[in-house]
């Protein structure tokens, strides 16, 4: 979980909050349509990547944008919960209303 800015005009470069990771090039195609555009817009918006490959040399390793979960000022905290819980593949759905009867 992190947060992007245009790279160059290929790539978008993805920093992670947890500074283990290494930053990750990505390819503008995998962003939200106006993320070229307007990247002011997508400065605090909260996204989810994968590393598909990091060279041993290599400045950056290369990934894939899983999700984008937004993340403006009003809603910053459920994004950021919303991407702890994905990034832990953790399921939030509710409990069934039946789930009483079967412990009794």
């Amino acid at each position: 979980m992190g947060y992007a800015k245009v790279y160059n005009k290929n790539f978008a470069l993805f920093s992670a909050l947890d500074g283990r990771v290494p930053r990750m090039l990505i390819h503008l195609d995998e962003f939200p349509q106006g993320f070229t555009e307007r990247p002011k817009d997508y400065a605090e918006n909260l996204m989810i990547a994968l590393i598909k490959r990091w060279e041993v040399s290599g400045k950056f390793a290369m990934g894939t944008l899983l999700k984008s979960i937004g993340g403006d000022r009003d809603d910053i905290i459920q994004a950021a919960t919303e991407g702890i819980l994905s990034e832990n593949d953790l399921d939030d759905s509710p409990f069934p209303d039946d789930i009483d009867a079967e412990n009794s």
